[in-house]
């Protein structure tokens, strides 16, 4: 039985199904004497605050499995203030694009119509001297601040995109009666995510275009372009319309029994992730719900938390309460 401090079961602090995630994990990793052995995942504490936690392992001096440490650390305001600095990203960017593409219709009118008159000219000079004067002062004003990279503090690992789907394909399968066919070359690309939220956000539209569809039956393939790869699911039958996918991307996120204290789309959004659906116009109806997704390179990998082994002895705590 797991403790938290002294005598103190951890289930009441964190959702039995979440420790048997992480510990199927960390026995996965250690079984392919993988370097990281750790496992991360968000939780909410009482106080409804957001938790970022690293699980990971102790090792007996034989170097078995002993037992696991769980360290937290409060994200609440952290990922509060990646919402706002991506607002702020998108907005900087909106007033951008406006500016550019003032600039760029007055130079192509100037160009196609070279005998413009002298009045509609100098007009058209003025908006391009006005936009770029505004562009100048929007990036002096905001572009220091607003460009600056924000710090993704959602804890995410490394994971090959094969291995994402056969964990799905086995919690498809055994809770929601799901068959998902999918072959992946051993090559297949490697992503960086939470792979517990990931996939039960997952499940959780799975378990609605079931339901909407009708389907039982999956396939689910992937391709490659540039920094980016695509996670399809695939099934025939039903559509589902993009506003149905924006519909459940803003309900709670609650799979059976588990539930977390964000919606879909907040926890897609913190890993840069985007779902929409789509239809083959010809050929077998195919419907398809697609996962862009970016692409891990192993060069990216930064802190190392490798696995803690006990000494030949050990000290004894006592409560003295």
């Amino acid at each position: 039985r797991v403790h938290l401090g002294i005598g103190r079961s951890i289930s009441d602090f964190v959702e039995e199904n979440i420790i048997q995630h992480a510990l199927s994990e960390i026995h996965q990793r250690l079984e392919n004497n993988e370097e990281n052995v750790s496992s991360n995942f968000v939780i909410t504490d009482l106080a409804n605050r957001l938790l970022r936690a690293e699980a990971s392992p102790i090792l007996s001096p034989q170097r078995e499995f002993s037992g696991f440490v769980i360290i937290f650390n409060e994200i609440t305001q952290d990922l509060r203030s990646e919402a706002r600095s991506g607002f702020l990203l998108q907005s900087f960017q909106q007033k951008i694009r406006h500016s550019v593409a003032s600039i760029k219709s007055a130079i192509e009118v100037i160009r196609d119509y070279p005998n413009v008159n002298a009045a509609q000219q100098q007009h058209l000079m003025e908006i391009i001297h006005s936009e770029s004067q505004s562009l100048e002062q929007l990036i002096q004003r905001e572009g220091n601040h607003t460009l600056k990279q924000p710090h993704n503090h959602w804890p995410t690992m490394p994971i090959a995109i094969a291995d994402l789907v056969e964990a799905l394909q086995k919690k498809a399968s055994a809770k929601l009666g799901i068959d998902i066919r999918a072959e992946f070359e051993y090559t297949a690309p490697w992503i960086k995510v939470d792979t517990y939220a990931i996939l039960m956000v997952l499940l959780f539209f799975l378990q609605r275009i079931s339901d909407t569809a009708e389907v039982r039956q999956y396939r689910c393939e992937y391709s490659q372009e540039g920094d980016f790869a695509y996670v399809d699911i695939i099934w025939v039958g039903q559509p589902i319309t993009i506003e149905k996918i924006r519909q459940w991307e803003s309900m709670q996120l609650v799979f059976m029994n588990e539930r977390m204290p964000l919606h879909p789309k907040e926890i897609l959004e913190h890993h840069g992730i985007e779902i929409w659906p789509y239809r083959e116009p010809h050929g077998e109806q195919r419907s398809f719900l697609r996962m862009h997704v970016p692409l891990f390179r192993p060069q990216e990998q930064k802190a190392i938390r490798r696995a803690s082994v006990l000494p030949e002895s050990r000290p004894e705590f006592y409560a003295f309460d």
